[in-house]
């Protein structure tokens, strides 16, 4: 007995004449079946990907650049006065007597050795006068992450700790995450991009000089420090970052303040330890045509197969039973030898 080595269907054909009822039903099942699946996925609002969203590990690094705005009140003057503790020598010559600098120690930790870090840690030490206790402290610390998996940008990403007690501080503790924020989709065509360069939150301003060019300048008013503007100016942004889910502890500052030495007239400084944890943002960006293409072929794909099915099982029904008029033909196959040769 032989063996089956390979098989073809056998085919019934209905044959009509043209513009015949029968033809007429067939034209009307193809325009159904690639027609009708367009108009489904079009009208579910999702035929075209107009945005899209993934996760990307950011990479981040400190811009050393703190601003702290401390309320302190003295036993000469028991009224609370802000006192501002930053780097940048250009603060100095605006601030003037209620300026200094503060002591800054940064390190940030990576376990999986791949190059972005996932906590760093930021201290900082508030040096105080023996009759100076803090009750108040506004602190912007700025980074810079940078995305590069599908949407390349870079961008100034702020920190905001703040924190308020009746009661004399000694030191505060702030654990938090770095979440990205932003306000329009990112592009994933062209190299990185770098919003707001040219006007950094704290640092040095690039204004026209018709004479000189662009020339660098300090920033020349205690307004453009204050932390009401630096908020509105991060608010404004694009793309920014949030310090959010920020536990806290406030330590107080015992009654008696003890000295840094029997000759000076400071006393041990506040301590301010913030942990910055660095999550795996989401990011919206704009897809590229051929993903917009590619989305849409599924979803026309999606529902051209079922409009298939259904409507094959309808056109099969009307010719298999002649509901219309046609002529049956079925297909016939030689058994025979091998007719043609070689």
């Amino acid at each position: 007995m032989g063996v089956e080595v390979f098989r073809v269907p056998l085919y019934r054909r209905y044959l009509a004449d043209r513009l015949t009822c029968g033809y007429c039903l067939a034209l009307f099942f193809w325009f159904t079946v690639i027609v009708l699946p367009f108009f489904m996925a079009y009208t579910s609002e999702s035929f075209w990907m107009k945005r899209n969203t993934y996760r990307e590990m950011p990479k981040v690094s400190f811009k050393y650049q703190v601003l702290v705005h401390a309320g302190i009140s003295s036993t000469s003057a028991p009224d609370i006065q802000k006192i501002t503790y930053a780097l940048r020598p250009e603060t100095a010559a605006i601030l003037e007597s209620t300026y200094r600098v503060p002591k800054l120690r940064f390190w940030d930790e990576d376990s999986n050795n791949d190059g972005f870090p996932e906590l760093m840690q930021l201290e900082m030490e508030l040096p105080l006068k023996s009759t100076e206790q803090i009750h108040s402290i506004d602190a912007i610390a700025v980074f810079q992450m940078e995305l590069s998996m599908r949407s390349k940008l870079k961008f100034e990403a702020p920190i905001l700790i703040q924190h308020e007690s009746p009661f004399r501080g000694e030191s505060l503790y702030v654990d938090g995450m770095m979440d990205f924020v932003q306000r329009e989709a990112l592009h994933v065509r062209g190299g990185f991009k770098t919003p707001d360069s040219g006007t950094p939150l704290l640092g040095l301003q690039k204004p026209s000089n018709p004479k000189k060019g662009f020339v660098k300048v300090p920033k020349y008013s205690i307004h453009d420090v204050s932390m009401k503007t630096l908020l509105g100016e991060i608010q404004k942004r694009n793309f920014t970052t949030y310090y959010t889910n920020a536990l806290k502890t406030w330590s107080p500052r015992p009654e008696a303040s003890t000295p840094v030495n029997l000759d000076s007239s400071y006393s041990r400084p506040f301590k301010l330890h913030a942990v910055i944890h660095v999550p795996e943002q989401v990011i919206t960006y704009i897809p590229s045509l051929s993903e917009m293409l590619k989305f849409g072929f599924i979803q026309y794909l999606s529902m051209a197969f079922i409009v298939y099915l259904i409507s094959w099982y309808a056109i099969e029904f009307v010719f298999t039973y002649q509901v219309v008029d046609t002529t049956s033909r079925l297909d016939t196959q030689y058994y025979g030898p091998k007719v043609h040769k070689f």
